[in-house]
């Protein structure tokens, strides 16, 4: 499947437990406001199913310094 820039779309999935509970998905539902789910939405969309496990040589894959 190609994305909008003409690259691989990528299928995101979220971690389950043995309950049927998606922690991240009830911390974005819960916890975050309209604005940053929007945000987050976005930056799910534009760069992680966009770009997939190759996000990790982007400046959004790198890890932070530890200080």
């Amino acid at each position: 499947m190609l994305g909008s820039r003409g690259v691989a779309t990528y299928r995101l999935e979220f971690y389950e437990d043995e309950r049927g509970d998606k922690p991240v998905l009830r911390w974005i539902r819960e916890e975050l406001t309209r604005e940053q789910r929007t945000a987050l939405g976005r930056a799910m969309r534009d760069v992680l199913q966009e770009q997939g496990i190759g996000v990790c040589g982007t400046e959004f894959g790198r890890p932070s310094a530890v200080r």
